[in-house]
């Protein structure tokens, strides 16, 4: 009876069987790409280490990157922007003095950016000679990695071409948020958090100010969140907030509810308010309430925050299929 039992069994097992959500497979595939295309450069990092200067070899490998880099600034300003250092002086609120600032370092990364890209460009060309310093970031560059000097000023991916996307796409945001908060109130507009080059500054920010506007202590104050409208208590600042994707599961801003095996393996999470409330009076987590952390990366190797969720009844499945947020890539 035992051997017909185990006969009857299927060859494979089905993802519900382990907590997992019906969709894993897709999931899994995104993974071994990933892994398949970071083999294939580590393959050619090895051929490159090899290698010292080389114009032929070098042009080959960097024209697209330096390509890219000048499409990226097409029809944009960015490059002859003269910006100064916001002034602390207190005139500025805690979001405005960080929007400022965010602002101001994202164009002065851009700029510095197109400065090394220059100077290699002209190496290559033939016009200038090598330095230890272009030869420093060509070297990381080479390897399809971003420039520590880059790193430095920003912490993005380590993907020297989606480093250099995801930097234009935030400073062109940036210009734009500053832009719009001249001709209405910042807390009017709706915040892409992916758009921020430090979002988990941002709600900082937004917790100072509400801390000043409640005369409440910051260390008193809970991020809440809503998808019905504005959180409303006393003199908190709401704020509504996009940008962000949810893995594991589905979101219809009521409740979550399990993917189907056609899903796919990253869903867009509905906008949503969040405000800094006294922690007595704020959402807590409970039975029917998950607190889901907000990932800088589907890598999951860094922390933004974490957000209250309605999730039903049964929150230890959620925690087990590995239900996680995280800003939107670009």
């Amino acid at each position: 009876d035992y051997k017909k039992i185990c006969d009857e069994l299927n060859d494979e097992d089905t993802p519900s069987l382990f907590g997992l959500p019906a969709n894993i497979e897709r999931s899994a595939q995104r993974m071994n790409s990933t892994q398949i295309i970071n083999s294939l450069k580590i393959l050619q990092r090895t051929d490159v280490e090899v290698q010292k200067f080389d114009k032929d070899k070098w042009s080959a490998l960097l024209t697209p990157l330096l390509n890219l880099w000048k499409k990226l600034n097409q029809d944009v300003d960015l490059l002859k922007l003269r910006v100064q250092p916001p002034v602390e002086d207190g005139s500025l609120s805690p979001i405005q003095s960080f929007l400022q600032l965010e602002r101001y370092n994202g164009i002065q990364l851009v700029q510095t950016i197109h400065e090394n890209l220059a100077s290699l460009s002209k190496v290559i060309r033939g016009i200038s000679l090598i330095t230890n310093e272009i030869q420093e970031y060509a070297k990381d560059l080479l390897q399809n990695e971003t420039p520590q000097t880059w790193q430095d000023r920003w912490e993005g991916p380590t993907d020297s071409l989606q480093y250099l996307r995801a930097v234009v796409s935030k400073a062109k945001a940036m210009q734009q948020i500053i832009t719009s908060i001249k001709d209405q109130d910042i807390f009017s507009q709706t915040i892409n958090l992916s758009d921020l080059f430090r979002p988990d500054t941002f709600l900082n920010a937004l917790r100072q100010q509400t801390a000043r506007a409640t005369k409440q202590p910051m260390d008193t104050l809970v991020l809440n969140t809503s998808w019905s409208g504005e959180l409303k208590h006393g003199k908190n600042i709401s704020i509504k907030i996009t940008g962000l994707q949810l893995e594991g599961c589905l979101f219809d801003g009521g409740r979550l509810s399990e993917s189907a095996p056609d899903s796919p393996s990253v869903n867009a999470f509905p906008a949503c308010y969040i405000a800094w409330i006294p922690r007595d009076n704020a959402q807590q987590e409970t039975r029917e309430i998950i607190s889901l952390p907000v990932y800088f990366s589907a890598d999951r190797d860094k922390i933004v925050t974490r957000l209250n969720v309605p999730c039903g009844s049964d929150k230890d499945k959620w925690l087990q299929c590995g239900a996680a947020l995280f800003l939107k890539n670009f």
